[in-house]
């Protein structure tokens, strides 16, 4: 019995017994709802923070730099790698509907991109604030007294406890960009082929086809524009990151593109019923009789 189906009808609603019963367009709608629900969830996190008791210090957090900094808080940290390794695990069993599997292979190393942005962390903490509550990177020798690694404060140079190792954050931006043009490559450029089923007698495209196109075009565009964005600033910000990061400007980067993901595999996955085509809405109505 095959886990996953795959090929031309693997978002089509089917009964048929030789597949399991997972919904190729059900995940689809999930993938992109974790991706919209991450940076919200994130946000409000940080904006509620001062709402949470000091003695549940865990469940507190800045308003960090970027999303991939809440790497570094103690609660919220779990979500952040949870969800990219649920995007990358989706991303690892998504085949393509190329008859040569260039997409199936492509979507697989998204899935490795996906899982280098969650295994190796940026660096430094992210946080403003001169305190704040963090999970830290710190050795500790047989001669190390416990209390003495309760806290960072006074000390000079905190960045050394918020990198894995030298060259994690360059594995980690690498890895982020491998995956956000993989995601804008298929805004563009598959999900907005063309069907035989998704065109009128005359050879048109459908009203939603259009539809779907159009927001397949924008969601590519603000992936691309937010990857520019943190690009140029990475390569022509300069030292000077206080203005860049006291207003958060790589974690709204960074939203934005998750937010355009999330939207394009949402419209991919149907989850509106305007977005169907009546083919479609056929299928979907003799599936419930």
């Amino acid at each position: 019995m095959q886990v996953f189906q795959y090929g031309a009808e693997r978002y089509a609603p089917t009964r048929d017994p030789k597949y399991a019963t997972v919904d190729q367009r059900r995940l689809a709608k999930i993938v992109g709802s974790v991706a919209i629900l991450l940076p919200l969830v994130l946000l409000v996190a940080s904006l509620v923070s001062y709402l949470v008791p000091q003695s549940y210090p865990y469940f507190r957090t800045c308003f960090r730099d970027s999303i991939s900094h809440y790497y570094y808080a103690h609660f919220w940290g779990g979500p952040f790698i949870g969800s990219l390794v649920f995007i990358a695990t989706y991303l690892f069993v998504y085949q393509g509907e190329d008859a040569g599997g260039a997409e199936r292979k492509l979507s697989t190393g998204a899935g490795f991109a996906a899982l280098g942005v969650a295994i190796f962390p940026t660096s430094h903490h992210g946080c403003d604030q001169p305190g704040f509550a963090a999970r830290a990177f710190a050795d500790f020798g047989p001669l190390t007294e416990p209390e003495k690694a309760l806290t960072l404060i006074g000390r000079e140079n905190v960045d050394q406890y918020f990198q894995m190792m030298p060259l994690a954050e360059w594995i980690h931006y690498g890895s982020a960009l491998i995956l956000f043009l993989f995601l804008a490559w298929f805004a563009f450029f598959v999900f907005t082929s063309v069907d035989d089923d998704q065109k009128n007698a005359d050879g048109s495209l459908t009203d939603e086809k259009i539809l779907r196109n159009r927001l397949y075009y924008a969601c590519g565009t603000i992936m691309v524009a937010s990857i520019v964005a943190l690009v140029a600033h990475f390569f022509f910000g300069g030292k000077g990151n206080g203005g860049w990061n006291a207003g958060n400007w790589t974690f709204w980067c960074e939203a934005f593109a998750l937010w355009a993901f999330g939207i394009s595999w949402m419209v991919k996955g149907r989850f509106f019923e305007r977005l169907k085509d009546e083919a479609e809405k056929w299928d979907d109505s003799k599936a419930a009789a």
